[in-house]
């Protein structure tokens, strides 16, 4: 009985959750190595029946279910406190072990609702680890390209990265009704994950990656844009929605998916913006934006004129 419950519970705790599948693009900073090899760990011990072999394992020492989650948890709190993670430890469990390597892997769920893999090596080598974000795009690039997916995290806190953007949101003090995220990557320090809410403007979430002591930072896109980093989520885009609004006032027809800073007029003090709005302006669309103080009219007009003043389209096909 207590072997079947031991099993059932441990199963309960890694059922991947199901995901919206997202695209992977390059992360502002060079993405390093350690989430590829803590990848390549769990997809060696990654199986359902590995698992469950490795906990009839553990219940012939005569464990229960209690001691060994105790366990699992002291162990990630020391792993924590070698990689010098910002994370309080609020649950954890050890879901992959590679006897041939000497690694045991950990996931870890933390106060702030970050999550994360954790790779520990036996004789102590430079522990690794990857968030739980990186690890669920991971898995959906490797269904999408029909190989053997790894595993997600999937412990209660950490199933899927919505409800995690969510809580992490809500512990930070946002208000935000998620509607999608992004991850776009790592640098060596920090986990970027852009998150889009039902109404009003995004957030992106930085994650301290292990080996940082740097605590968990929310940002709006706009804040980011200092360092260059562009939030692409739909509503997020700080340029696109400058832009589409300084139309509005105007009443020219044009849902725009898109737009392209053409330039400014130097004399007239007017800038030139292409919008991307093919259902309502096939032809393309050219606006000259009036900036502020300036006495010069507005204009739209569509790509071959607005070439016809130097000013070239790029999105509209000609």
């Amino acid at each position: 009985m207590q072997k079947t419950l031991l099993i059932a519970v441990f199963a309960a705790l890694l059922a991947a959750a199901p995901c919206a599948a997202q695209h992977l693009d390059p992360p502002p900073p060079a993405v390093g190595n350690d989430r590829d090899v803590g990848v390549n760990q769990l997809s060696k011990f990654g199986s359902y029946d590995a698992i469950k072999a490795r906990l009839k394992q553990w219940n012939k020492e005569g464990k229960t279910i209690a001691e060994l989650l105790a366990e699992d948890k002291a162990n990630a709190i020391s792993l924590v406190a070698s990689l010098k993670l910002s994370c309080v430890v609020t649950n954890a469990v050890l879901v992959a072990v590679d006897d041939t390597a000497n690694t045991k892997t950990y996931e870890v769920a933390c106060e702030n609702a970050a999550g994360y893999f954790l790779v520990q090596s036996d004789p102590p080598g430079k522990p690794s680890g990857f968030s739980c974000f990186a690890a669920e795009v991971a898995r959906q690039a490797d269904i999408a390209a029909h190989r053997q997916a790894a595993l997600t995290c999937s412990l209660p806190e950490n199933a899927g990265s919505k409800p995690m953007a969510a809580a992490i949101l809500q512990r930070a003090g946002k208000t935000c009704a998620v509607r999608d995220t992004k991850w776009h990557g790592q640098s060596a320090t920090t986990d970027f994950l852009e998150v889009a809410c039902q109404e009003g403007p995004g957030f992106v979430v930085r994650s301290p990656l292990p080996g940082s002591q740097s605590p968990l930072h929310v940002d709006t896109c706009i804040d980011l844009v200092r360092i260059g980093f562009v939030c692409k989520l739909p509503g997020n885009d700080p340029t696109l929605e400058r832009l589409k609004a300084a139309l509005k006032p105007f009443k020219v027809s044009c849902d725009a998916e898109a737009v392209h800073a053409i330039g400014h007029e130097a004399v007239k003090r007017r800038e030139v913006v292409e919008y991307f709005c093919p259902k309502q302006q096939p032809k393309g669309l050219v606006a000259f934006l009036p900036a502020e103080g300036s006495t010069e009219p507005f204009e739209a007009v569509d790509c071959q004129a607005a070439a016809k003043r130097q000013a070239i389209c790029t999105l509209t096909k000609q």
